[in-house]
């Protein structure tokens, strides 16, 4: 151990340098570059032609969501039909899950909710695809009031997803997701 200081102590003093004094040294050699890099202007990323053309599509999309967002508004009373058919459709599935074909029926022959449910569907699909969904929906409806009718539980366990299904995919199509609650 004594060797070993011997040869510390015979080092050029000069040389000896902590390495805590060494990053110290260095952090202070660097905080000017550093504040030369940060006090710098950022350059940009883009070109100004792509800029314009990015702010353009921005605008563009946001004009369609505003767009979409007054339609959505406007339609309350075709979104609380929708809204009341999806009640009606838990209710009646929740009667079918107990084979309570009674119940089911008196739910599901209730024609005010379901004329108002076409008259939504008829007002809000815009194109084939949503107008295909609700009539899914409503081909699979009487399939389910029929199963009912003849108090055939699986026939009616079908239908009833089939109903379910087409009248989610609709609401998704027509962005009426957000308005509709439990689905």
């Amino acid at each position: 151990m004594a060797s070993h200081n011997a040869s510390l102590d015979k080092r050029n003093p000069a040389l000896v340098i902590s390495r805590r004094a060494a990053f110290s040294s260095a952090a202070m050699l660097s905080l000017p570059l550093l504040e030369a890099i940060l006090s710098r202007k950022a350059a940009a990323l883009i070109e100004a032609d792509d800029d314009e053309e990015l702010l353009e599509k921005v605008k563009g999309d946001r004009q369609k969501r505003l767009e979409k967002r007054e339609t959505l508004i406007g339609l309350k009373d075709e979104t609380a039909y929708v809204q009341n058919a999806v009640y009606q459709m838990s209710k009646a599935g929740q009667a079918i899950e107990k084979d309570d074909f009674v119940e089911a029926s008196n739910i599901l022959g209730a024609a005010d909710w379901v004329s108002k449910t076409k008259e939504a569907f008829s007002k809000v699909s815009k194109n084939s695809e949503q107008q295909g969904q609700a009539e899914i929906f409503t081909s699979s409806l009487q399939t389910l009031q029929t199963a009912v009718s003849n108090k055939d539980g699986q026939s009616a366990k079908v239908a009833f997803f089939t109903s379910a299904t087409a009248l989610e995919k609709w609401t998704s199509l027509t962005g009426l997701t957000e308005q509709i609650k439990g689905l």
